[in-house]
């Protein structure tokens, strides 16, 4: 069974889901120019647009006076935007050469598209959503679904500059061989300016924090695209959706399908700490015997996560996937105070390995990060309860516990009958949504035992000389 709604972004993804505004947040190509570089210009004498925006930004063009009047353009862009449906190019220019994105929203749609080579038509990548829900593909093949918040949302650069401080306009000033006049605004952070031509249209823009810009060269902005129609948009959702289905088959799957991590949920009442995820702290903090085991995706990275102890013997294993490529199987063994290791492709025959470790560190078991106790001296903070509340999923009522555990975003873990059920978490912007398939207080004793032949280093072969031998003989 292929579990689609589970597939998310890789990291910064091709697209960089790191913020809302495609200036300084999301547009990887980034233009750096000390202002030493540039002489001062008495009269500007500018060939491009390009040019023009640089001078503005650095400073370089000493006689530029901005009057106090404004001119409705920048409201009348912000109210198509505020639409909800329009269409958006940029074309960047930077040092480490060009960018092309298209944005386009319309009616719970958003597609935005990129490429770096600066053609619109070429191979790039691009996220498709609905209702925050989608697709992103990247060099023409799909490679994740995923869903993105709200605020994690591309917006419009123009956006920026709803609260901004209005500086004042140019004349119409000579650029290479047409006209333009030039429109500055301030925030917190940023000075932008934005290039409007002889029929009040805003053909370019940039921003500065005053020793580093970023220009877009040429933009567009309409509500009439041919793409901005409902025909359009679903046909290329389901487009996206057949491209993934061919590209994973059914290789990616849940042992259990338990919970649906795409379905709505329903926040309900605020409740006290229900200590679930503390009972699994405790528990594996103290536990003799027990088998555990998960299975996770992040992107299309599949993992499945087996623990067994019984006394001071155990097994960890971590089973990887990369979209349809052979699964990585990785051990850690120990059995009667001897530590064993193995990473193999599935189909490989055991390789097991002999670890030799001194008395001032021997490997503990590993189960988890929020689950599992930390010691004293471990590098990472202890998680911190957040809150607790209800939750309907389809017709399923969960307890769902929130966890701080020292980054970006928190943990989500849903409980029935006082057993965790799944965990959602986001490491670097991209879902992993573990799903728990088994528990219980017994050891696989099966899983418990030595392996009958395994490699290890010798006496000599640890003091610079000797050879790998077989079978524990050394």
């Amino acid at each position: 069974m292929t579990n689609k709604h589970m597939l998310l972004p890789l990291s910064a993804v091709l697209l960089c889901l790191t913020g809302c505004s495609l200036f300084y947040t999301n547009v990887p190509t980034e233009e750096v120019i000390e202002t030493e570089g540039y002489a001062a210009e008495t009269a500007p004498e500018w060939d491009s647009v390009e040019q023009a925006l640089r001078s503005l930004c650095y400073g370089t063009s000493t006689d530029i006076a901005f009057s106090s009047a404004q001119s409705d353009r920048l409201a009348e862009c912000l109210d198509i935007i505020g639409g909800g449906v329009y269409s958006e190019y940029y074309h960047f220019t930077g040092a480490d050469g060009t960018k092309v994105i298209q944005l386009s929203v319309m009616d719970g749609y958003m597609l935005y598209e990129s490429n770096e080579d600066g053609e619109y038509n070429s191979m790039g990548s691009s996220i498709l959503l609905h209702d925050g829900k989608g697709f992103c593909m990247g060099n023409g093949t799909v490679s994740y679904p995923l869903t993105v918040p709200e605020e994690k949302r591309y917006r419009s650069i123009l956006c920026d500059l709803e609260n901004a401080d209005y500086q004042g306009t140019t004349e119409m000033l000579d650029v290479g061989d047409k006209q333009y006049r030039f429109e500055q605004y301030v925030t917190d952070t940023l000075t932008y300016y934005l290039a409007l031509d002889e029929s009040d249209t805003i053909r370019a823009m940039a921003a500065t924090d005053g020793s580093s810009a970023k220009l877009a060269t040429e933009y567009k902005l309409t509500a009439t695209d041919s793409i901005l129609n409902e025909e359009w948009m679903s046909g290329r959702m389901a487009y996206y959706r057949t491209c993934l289905d061919e590209a994973y088959a059914d290789e990616l799957h849940y042992e259990n399908d338990i919970f649906d991590f795409s379905a709505e949920r329903i926040r309900g009442e605020d409740i006290e700490n229900p200590h679930i995820v503390e009972f699994y702290r405790d528990f594996f903090d103290t536990a003799d015997s027990f088998t555990f085991s998960t299975s996770s995706q992040r992107g299309d990275l599949y993992m499945e996560d087996y623990h067994t102890r019984s006394g001071d013997d155990y097994l960890d294993r971590t089973t990887t996937q990369k979209g349809v490529e052979k699964a990585i199987l990785s051990d850690c063994l120990r059995v009667d105070g001897q530590y064993y290791s193995q990473c193999i492709y599935e189909d490989e025959t055991e390789d097991w390995h002999k670890d030799v470790y001194n008395d001032d560190f021997q490997p503990e078991q590993y189960i988890d990060g929020l689950l599992q106790r930390q010691k004293p001296d471990a590098y990472r903070e202890d998680p911190v309860f957040m809150e607790a509340y209800m939750v309907t999923i389809g017709e399923e009522e969960y307890i769902c516990e929130v966890w701080d555990i020292h980054s970006k975003y928190p943990v989500r873990v849903y409980c029935q009958d006082g057993r965790i059920v799944a965990m959602d978490s986001i490491f670097y912007d991209i879902h992993e949504e573990t799903i728990i398939e088994t528990f219980t207080e017994t050891a696989d004793m099966e899983k418990l035992t030595a392996p009958e032949k395994y490699s290890q280093y010798s006496d000599s072969q640890e003091s610079g000389g000797g050879a790998v031998v077989a079978g524990g003989i050394s």
